[in-house]
């Protein structure tokens, strides 16, 4: 989002550049416009504004606005169809016309002496763009100038009739809807030490924007009639996210190195005294191969094979029952006086449970309490040992507390580390048929070009395997790669 300027050169490209003593000109007065390029990008804040339409739906960050990545913008004009403009782009929108027409688009090495250095379309009908890292050969320059469909798919439409200066128009900001928006990455050394929730921005670091706004790239002759162009950076994109991948598995690997010994072993104390349907299947599992008494065996062996829904209810009554014979011995015992309604509430409670369990489960009532006696005995031994025996349990050995408090703050971090994956993750998969389809735009006869697509490719492949791996789940991987043929099957 727009930050306060305060650097005096920001400042200063942000001023007007008509002469104050010139008399005041209607931005309606000439027939073309000035575009100055800048992109749609990850930001802290998201730009809102009607003109902005970014191409991709994403939502690893909010998508806002940054100066344009050095590269090259390619459009054509309605009114010439059939001619590409090529145009490099650096320092932040500044603009040098490298492509006319006839044989320069035949040719590899391009270059050309523009009347304007900036990018100047008649203000009407309509333009195609395209940015891209790399320029393309004069094979793929053409391949955009014949295939129209192609061109359709990869090339972004903005529309400038009847735009205006001061209003500007969908992808066209005004100099002051862009001053408002207008993000600028926050430089930082981000930590790799197994930190969690990092910062806002550390995926930029990489990308920081230059000392020069776009604003400094306005033509004196066009101050009253520019816009920005805010262009879709699929490589950009793309290019975030596997930086971000990169730092968030670094610090989660470093985290879990670190806490290796600690975390798993609490996590293993954990998993001893957990009580819930799994562990009740595994009890009951046990016993009923263990238990001196036959009918007690087949009790067990019949809870083993209830359903999830039983288990949990099992559990539930495994967990209330020591004060339920609490409650129980105050009736039987001297202390009835001390009987309360929550003790007949909590008995009455067991006894529901009880008959309805012993109905689903056909067993008798009274075999089903005594199951869930045992268990919880054996789960008391567990916990606090045995007077009897003198066997310690496990809280005379573990802080429970401390360890509860432990996990708690671990699986924070790690819930983390896993949230930010997945919505890297979920940007890739969003952008990787659009990333397959501008494939064409490499050339595969210049090494260079193959190199850079074949690298990405991998990149991505990469990434998206190693989380596929992480959460056991590869059908994306099969219905994406090895399902339907598509533009990914056409990069060898």
């Amino acid at each position: 989002m727009g930050v306060p300027v305060t650097d005096p050169i920001t400042a200063g490209d942000r001023q007007s550049l008509a002469d104050i003593t010139a008399e005041g000109a209607c931005p309606l007065t000439r027939t073309d416009i000035q575009l100055i390029p800048v992109r749609y990008a990850y930001a802290d804040m998201a730009a809102e504004h009607d003109a902005l339409v970014p191409g991709y739906p994403l939502g690893f960050q909010p998508i806002g606005i940054r100066q344009i990545r050095d590269g090259y913008l390619y459009l054509f004009h309605a009114e010439a169809p059939d001619i590409l403009h090529e145009y490099q782009v650096r320092a932040g929108g500044a603009v040098s016309k490298r492509l006319w027409t006839g044989d320069d688009a035949a040719r590899d090495q391009r270059t050309g002496t523009p009347d304007t250095p900036a990018i100047v379309v008649p203000r009407r009908g309509h333009i195609d763009v395209l940015f891209s890292s790399t320029p393309l050969t004069a094979k793929k320059c053409s391949l955009l100038i014949r295939w129209r469909s192609y061109r359709q798919e990869v090339m972004t439409r903005v529309s400038l009739a009847g735009v205006c200066p001061i209003r500007g128009g969908a992808r066209l900001l005004t100099k002051p809807d862009l001053e408002q928006r207008l993000s600028h990455p926050v430089a930082f050394t981000v930590p790799m030490d197994g930190q969690s929730a990092l910062a806002p921005w550390y995926w930029a670091q990489d990308t920081l924007d230059g000392d020069t706004e776009p604003f400094a790239h306005r033509l004196a002759t066009y101050e009253q009639d520019h816009a920005y162009l805010v262009v879709d950076d699929l490589m950009g994109h793309l290019s975030d996210l596997l930086d971000a991948w990169a730092i968030v598995d670094t610090n989660h690997n470093a985290w879990l190195e670190r806490e290796d010994a600690r975390y798993y072993s609490a996590c293993f104390i954990r998993d001893l005294i957990r009580l819930d349907s799994d562990r009740v299947g595994e009890l009951a599992t046990a016993f009923a191969e263990q238990a001196d008494d036959a009918d007690a065996r087949a009790v067990f062996a019949r809870i083993a094979q209830a359903d999830e829904d039983q288990k949990t209810e099992l559990a539930r009554r495994v967990k209330a029952f020591p004060e339920y014979r609490h409650s129980v011995r105050k009736v039987a015992g001297p202390s009835t006086h001390d009987f309360r309604p929550d003790d007949r509430a909590r008995i009455q409670a067991m006894r529901d449970a009880l008959k309805a369990l012993a109905d689903e489960l056909t067993l008798a009532p009274n075999a089903v309490l005594d199951a869930i006696e045992t268990l919880a005995d054996h789960q008391a031994r567990l916990m606090d040992g045995s007077a009897f025996s003198g066997e310690q349990g496990i809280a005379d050995l573990v802080r429970l507390d401390d360890m509860t408090a432990y996990l708690d703050e671990s699986e924070t971090h790690l819930a983390w580390f896993e949230e930010e994956k997945r919505r890297i993750v979920a940007d890739l998969q969003c952008l990787l048929e659009r990333f397959y389809l501008h494939g064409h735009l490499y050339d595969r006869a210049r090494a260079q070009d193959y190199l850079t697509l074949l690298g990405m490719d991998n990149a991505l492949l990469t990434v998206l395997t190693e989380w596929s791996q992480a959460i056991g789940d590869f059908r994306f991987l099969k219905r994406f790669y090895f399902g339907d043929l598509g533009h990914q099957h056409l990069v060898t």
